[in-house]
């Protein structure tokens, strides 16, 4: 089951990202939803923020969402 724990948006350079991070409880990880908008709101990725088997935290998922909307990743 989904908890969503937060929501971000781009800022004016890239208006149309978000990302919204949530608590996966059945996988006990936090999981990421990135989105793009395009002529509607696509959801491009959805990632669990786990690395060879490391749960990370959830500022780590917090990074990992604020680095979307602002740009950094692709």
């Amino acid at each position: 089951m989904l908890k969503k724990i937060s929501e971000h948006w781009g800022g004016p350079e890239y208006p149309g990202r978000r990302a919204e991070i949530y608590h996966d409880t059945d996988k006990n990880c936090f999981t990421v939803h990135f989105y793009k908008k395009r002529t509607v709101e696509d959801l491009v990725e959805e990632r669990d923020m786990v690395t060879d088997g490391v749960v990370h935290s959830s500022s780590y998922a917090e990074d990992a969402a604020e680095n979307w909307c602002l740009g950094y990743m692709p």
